[in-house]
């Protein structure tokens, strides 16, 4: 029996080494209802907490909030109640999970601070959870009349949207059996979560380097908590999310450390990026967000033509860039059915207060010191009021401090009609060049437009 006790101690005392604190919240916010509203005399709130940022399994022992204020003496009294469930928001303003499904885990007066920090209620029923299992419904009753003034909990703004049902009355004290209709939220109570064993992790920080036309390095931190790596698994794909199958998957594999060398990719490529952890016998972490980058181009042999159908608005082509400089707006696609234009074309929108200065910028062109070259495009703009204006250079880089050689300049785009420029030019030495055009027109103008870009 003595032996039996041992073990049992021993047992216990491992699983209490390995809980670690789960928090959910960075936000600093401090004018939300969620855990419970320190501004009304009382409130009843349930808040959701999803599996997926919880991620751990266990008996939860405590629970803590961030207190912004330095007293509670009016709103102490409070029943805490928890609940796994499948929802992951509040469908409306009715949509209370009922009481009968919620287990009552604290009734009682939590401390009163005289400095911000964290609030901590131990339970006194632990609540089992597990994350795989379902999110976490956490409701709290509070009970005090009066309030301690505006400044509440520290919470954050989480998604999915409408994670809080909230009522709060000075009058009203509301029965969590029968609540009265409240009113939804976003704004997420921050919270520890103590007593849980943390599941694996998923890593974070993900970046790509060393991005060349065919390949990329891909690298990320490990998890600072939870179960060590035995590895980690990853999927590069153009489309569809991670695990989803065939559909989009470019190459899958697994590595051994927080890095990865990719090969074989097509160049003027978008790919997306995703990793995992493995924890070994068949455990898995969730899967990281999206990392996207795209390859390097491979320099264009002539002729080279761009006509924007290849993108759907306002995405511009692979291969080709944009850049801002000032206040202006910028170039993007879009689809035009008039003024002598019938479908996608390259656009600069007006601002009101700010002068344009914006570049787009084709792909790298392999051209030849000494052969004269022709640049064809339409152009064109959308009133026969406003005046746009349009110069177009090239230079060896896609930025504006490399576009140092004029091929035409058009000062006074107008007419509300498209029309064609036709300029033959040379360029200095053989090498790679891209082709920059330059909206500059004055603030509070119209839309510029640019198509059937062709060089020969």
């Amino acid at each position: 029996m003595r032996k039996l006790y041992v073990l049992l101690m021993a047992f216990m005392l491992a699983c209490a080494a390995n809980a670690q604190t789960v928090t959910i919240g960075t936000g600093t916010t401090t004018t939300g209802q969620s855990p419970w509203d320190i501004f009304y005399g009382y409130s009843y709130v349930q808040t959701i907490y999803s599996g997926s940022e919880i991620n751990a399994s266990g008996n939860i022992t405590a629970i803590k909030y961030y207190y912004a204020g330095t007293s509670l003496t009016n709103n102490q009294a409070i029943k805490v109640y928890m609940a796994t469930v499948a929802r992951s928001s509040f469908s409306s303003t009715t949509n209370w999970e009922p009481l009968a499904n919620l287990t009552l885990v604290y009734d009682g007066v939590v401390g009163s601070p005289t400095v911000p920090g964290w609030i901590t209620i131990t339970l006194a029923t632990p609540f089992a959870y597990n994350s795989t299992a379902g999110n976490l419904l956490i409701a709290i009753d509070e009970n005090t009349s009066g309030n301690n003034g505006s400044t509440r909990f520290r919470s954050t703004t989480l998604t999915p949207s409408n994670r809080v049902l909230y009522y709060r009355s000075d009058a009203t004290n509301p029965d969590p059996a029968s609540p009265p209709t409240g009113t939804q939220s976003s704004v997420v109570g921050n919270i520890q979560i103590e007593g849980l064993t943390l599941g694996c992790q998923v890593p974070t920080a993900v970046t790509a380097g060393s991005v060349t036309v065919n390949s990329a390095t891909v690298s990320w931190t490990a998890p600072a908590v939870g179960p060590a790596p035995s590895g980690y698994a990853y999927e590069v794909r153009t489309s569809g999310a991670a695990g989803s199958g065939a559909t989009g998957l470019v190459t899958s594999g697994n590595a051994a450390s927080t890095s990865v060398n990719l090969s074989s990719l097509a160049s003027g490529t978008t790919y997306n990026f995703y990793v995992r952890t493995d924890c070994g016998s068949g455990n898995f972490s969730g899967w990281s967000t999206a990392l996207s980058f795209a390859t390097l181009c491979n320099p264009y042999n002539l002729p080279y033509t761009l006509n924007f159908e290849s993108v759907t608005p306002p995405a511009i082509p692979n291969c080709t860039s944009i850049e801002k400089i000032g206040n202006g707006n910028n170039w993007a696609t879009a689809n035009v059915t008039s003024n002598g234009f019938s479908s996608n074309v390259l656009q600069y929108g007006y601002n009101s207060s700010n002068a344009a200065n914006a570049w787009f910028y084709t792909g790298g062109l392999n051209l030849t010191a000494g052969v004269s070259y022709r640049l064809v495009f339409k152009y064109g703009n959308n009133s026969t009021t406003y005046i746009e204006k349009l110069a177009v250079k090239f230079g060896t880089s896609a930025v504006n401090t490399s576009m140092n050689d004029l091929i035409v300049d058009l000062p006074s785009v107008t007419g509300g009609s498209a029309a064609f420029s036709t300029t033959d030019f040379t360029v200095p030495a053989t090498g790679v060049y891209y082709i920059g055009f330059n909206a500059y027109s004055a603030a509070n103008q119209f839309n510029l437009y640019v198509d059937d870009i062709n060089v020969a």
